[in-house]
C-alpha cells in the first residue's frame, strides 16, 4: 500500500521499511468434502502505528473485547447466527492454534443448540483430576491405530505421506486463573504423533480440542482430516 493512504496499519515489514496495510479475518463456509459455499463473516482492521506498551500479564488480564483474539468469537458468533437458519446441517467451527481461546469453548459449550468447536491446541491448559497438563496427559493414553495421512506442503516444507498415532481421551479443562470464567468445560482431545519422519525433519505432533464426542479411531480419523 502506498504510505500516504490514511487509515492503514503496521502488517509486516519490508527490507528496512514497514508495511502497512490492513488485516482480514475470514469465517468460511465449506461442505465435508472441503467445497467454498462462501463467507459467513469478514472482518477487517488496521493496528495502532504505535500500539501502547503492556506487558504481557497486563495484556492477559485484558477482556476478550479488548483483544485481537476476539476475531475468533466473531466467527463463531457468525457461525451460530447460520446454524439457527440450518436446522438440519450440522456446523463445526474450525479454528487453527490462535483460536485456543478457552472463552470460545465456553461458548460452544452453553447447549446442544451450539454449533460444535474444533481447535488446534496450543496451549498447556490444565484438566481436572489430573496433575499433568493437557498434553501430557493425553500422551498417556493408550494408542487407538496408526492411520497414514497426506501432510500438505507448508512453506519449504513439501508435501509427504506420513503415518501418524492416534491417542484421543475426554477431558474436562480448566479456565485460565486469570479468566473470568469459573466453570471447566468438557471436552475431547485427539493427539496425533507422527512416527517415524524422514531424517532431520521435525516431525508433526498436532493436539485438536473438539465439542464433538470421539470414541472410536474413526471419529478421531475424522477430526484429523
Amino acid at each position: 500500500m502506498h504510505p500516504a493512504v490514511e487509515g492503514l496499519g503496521p502488517i509486516g515489514s519490508f527490507g528496512a521499511q514497514a508495511t502497512l496495510g490492513l488485516h482480514v479475518h475470514s469465517t468460511l463456509l465449506v461442505n465435508t468434502a472441503g467445497t467454498p459455499l462462501g463467507l459467513l463473516d469478514v472482518k477487517c482492521w488496521a493496528r495502532d502505528s504505535e500500539p501502547p506498551e503492556v506487558t504481557a500479564k497486563q495484556r492477559e488480564a485484558l477482556p476478550i473485547e479488548e483483544k485481537e483474539s476476539y476475531k475468533w468469537l466473531n466467527g463463531y458468533e457468525a457461525t451460530e447466527r447460520a446454524q439457527v437458519r440450518l436446522e438440519t446441517t450440522r456446523l463445526v467451527n474450525v479454528c487453527d492454534r490462535e483460536g485456543d481461546v478457552f472463552v470460545l469453548f465456553a461458548r460452544a459449550c452453553q447447549g446442544p443448540e451450539q454449533p460444535h468447536l474444533l481447535v488446534r491446541s496450543v496451549q498447556a491448559r490444565r484438566i481436572e483430576d489430573s496433575d499433568d497438563k493437557l498434553w501430557e496427559h493425553v500422551r498417556k493414553v493408550p494408542s487407538a491405530g496408526t492411520p497414514p495421512i497426506s501432510i500438505p506442503r507448508s512453506g519449504k516444507r513439501p508435501r509427504r505421506e506420513a503415518v501418524l498415532e492416534l491417542k484421543f481421551a475426554e477431558v474436562s479443562v480448566l479456565p485460565p486463573r486469570t479468566s473470568n470464567c469459573t466453570k471447566p468445560v468438557g471436552l475431547w482431545a485427539v493427539i496425533a504423533t507422527e512416527i517415524d519422519p524422514p531424517a532431520g525433519v521435525e516431525p508433526v505432533e498436532w493436539l485438536l480440542l473438539t465439542t464433538l464426542a470421539v470414541t472410536t479411531p474413526e471419529e478421531a480419523c475424522e477430526k484429523v482430516a
